[in-house]
This record gives structure tokens, sequence and C-alpha cells, in this order.
């Protein structure tokens, strides 16, 4: 799961990753991690999901900005 949000008044935005392959122990694996960052950053990161859906490419690549306080 992909979660985009806004944390705050003045528009700081937020990635929320979460993963689980659904197996039994000991072989299941989580992981969950959430990436601060500026909104730019995960509009870039929209078109390249869009355009790597699009295609036959194994993987995306994309880095997110983080956010300056």
């Amino acid at each position: 799961m992909l979660r985009f949000y806004l944390y705050d008044p003045v528009g700081h935005a937020a990635c929320l990753f979460e993963a689980c392959n659904n197996g039994q122990d000991p072989w299941r694996e989580e992981s969950r991690f959430t990436i601060r960052c500026e909104v730019a950053s995960l509009n870039r990161l929209g078109m390249a999901l869009v355009q790597w859906a699009k295609n036959d490419q194994e993987r995306v690549r994309e880095e997110l900005w983080p956010v300056d306080f």
C-alpha cells in the first residue's frame, strides 16, 4: 500500500509504504515506513509510476526530496 498525505497546515507531505506477503510465521515478511517529502517529488513519483505501469519495465526509480524545515 502507498498512502500520500499532508501532515501539517503549511502543506508538508509524507508517503507511507506498507507491504506484507501475508505468509505464516516464520515466513511472514512485513515492512512499514513513512518518508516526509516535498509535494513536488510526490507528483514526479506519480508520473513515474504511470509510465512504469504503461511499459514492460520491471523497475521504477524516483527520488523523493526531503522536507526542508
